[in-house]
């Protein structure tokens, strides 16, 4: 059992068009964001403490054929097809958890 990290896993479907994930600045917690080619199990991108830092950014996540223009600060995850297994962890004291679900 795991008593100090948030734990979430999505589905993106890029068929339709990119998405976008926003961090905000994590004030040096560890975090991370995986992304995973399901069809391959293997991971093709991370965003967290290791890789990208703590402080806020803004991520666009787009499938294998999307062709539009990445806003200005934001930075592109291409997905090697139309869907990607998102796993994504923080790690929180009480305090944090307790403002995760307040709302």
């Amino acid at each position: 059992m795991n008593r100090d990290t948030i734990i979430t896993i999505r589905w993106l479907d890029l068929s339709k068009g990119p998405q976008i994930l926003h961090v905000p600045d994590m004030s040096g917690r560890y975090y991370s964001v995986q992304f995973t080619d399901s069809s391959k199990n293997t991971t093709f991108s991370y965003v967290g403490k290791r890789t990208t830092g703590t402080e806020a950014g803004t991520y666009l996540i787009c499938g294998p054929d999307w062709k539009g223009a990445v806003p200005q600060g934001v930075s592109q995850i291409s997905s090697p097809n139309n869907s990607a297994l998102v796993d994504a962890a923080i790690v929180c004291d009480v305090l944090c958890k307790k403002s995760f679900f307040s709302c």
